[in-house]
């Protein structure tokens, strides 16, 4: 039976720099963490809607991504320059291995932070609802992919955390269908031939999301939260997640309590019993640790904290491989 292995989703609670770039892949490889992610320092949102800014069509008025006009392709490489970077730093620290994990931002929700007029942050007030600005989105997010697997990252990851607002018990916002959501998201992933294809759908979560996660035709692997949400881990079916792995968030992102070994091994065990342990690709945080704060309010305490949860991480991932 397959190892399962470790990963986390990308931010973490410092500045953006290179030394920090650098500290933070140093330490995840210390740790032995299978997947690192790019360390992501500089906020999802702004990462790859301001390249968009300054091509056209977008402008940032008051803080906010605003529509000014016909949204033009930017240049991909201005929203990977962060990725290259720390692969380039990757490949000096460990000489390869298997790669680093890189996520990137989806359609949906960088369409929900673009606002169609200034003065907002109603998200009934964004693009979220405007097809033609979603589609365009899609198709950037695939320009990003594709051009990351130039670049020889195997192991991709599109964050749409909006998914789990957006997509109702009973209706959807905006009116889309399910059928609107499973496209446009494959969409994104059209002809990325990378080899694992995730999407992460953070939040408490309901059985129609799995679904429609489930009926995702270009990704193998998705990536959800259940510490912090347990009652995801209930919602979780064969039927519902189809032919998929999960990588599984049974670490919080959000409390700076550092969790221990037996209790992150206990959840994914639940989950391992409702979907089977060959079907848990790999252990990881709900979340980014961007937003990680201690009660010091120290950004170093805070670092600490999300390092001890990855050791953490690590001794449950062996725990369960050694059963």
């Amino acid at each position: 039976m397959e190892e399962v292995l470790t990963t986390y989703t990308g931010s973490f609670p410092l500045p953006h720099s290179r030394d920090n770039v650098r500290r933070v892949l140093r330490d995840v490889a210390g740790i032995g963490i299978d997947w690192p992610n790019y360390p992501q320092l500089i906020n999802f949102i702004d990462m790859f809607l301001a390249p968009l800014a300054r091509s056209g069509g977008l402008e940032v008025v008051g803080g906010r991504f605003v529509l000014t006009g016909e949204l033009r392709m930017p240049n991909v490489d201005e929203a990977v320059q962060p990725i290259m970077e720390s692969l380039e730093e990757w490949r000096e620290l460990s000489g390869g291995g298997r790669g680093l994990r890189a996520c990137v931002t989806g359609p949906f929700t960088l369409s929900s932070f673009t606002f169609k007029r200034p003065g907002t942050t109603n998200i009934m007030d964004s693009a979220l609802g405007d097809r033609e600005a979603v589609h365009f989105m899609a198709r950037y997010v695939n320009a990003v992919l594709r051009r990351l697997e130039e670049l020889g990252v195997n192991y991709v990851n599109v964050d749409e955390p909006i998914i789990g607002t957006m997509v109702g018990a009973r209706r959807n916002l905006f009116n889309y269908s399910d059928d609107e959501v499973v496209q446009v998201v494959d969409e994104a992933y059209a002809g990325v031939g990378v080899r694992l294809r995730g999407i992460h759908v953070c939040g408490r979560l309901n059985p129609k999301v799995f679904g429609i996660l489930g009926r995702l035709e270009r990704v193998n692997l998705l990536d959800n939260e259940y510490a912090d949400s347990p009652e995801n881990v209930g919602y979780l079916s064969l039927d519902l997640i189809g032919d998929k792995r999960l990588a599984v968030g049974v670490v919080s992102s959000r409390r700076a309590e550092v969790e221990d070994a037996g209790s992150i091994t206990r959840l994914a065990g639940k989950i391992m019993d409702k979907v089977g342990r060959e079907r848990v690709f790999a252990l990881k945080p709900d979340c980014g640790f961007g937003s990680l704060r201690t009660e010091t309010g120290s950004v170093e305490d805070a670092y600490e904290v999300s390092l001890a949860k990855l050791r953490a991480l690590k001794v449950a991932a062996n725990a369960i491989n050694g059963m």
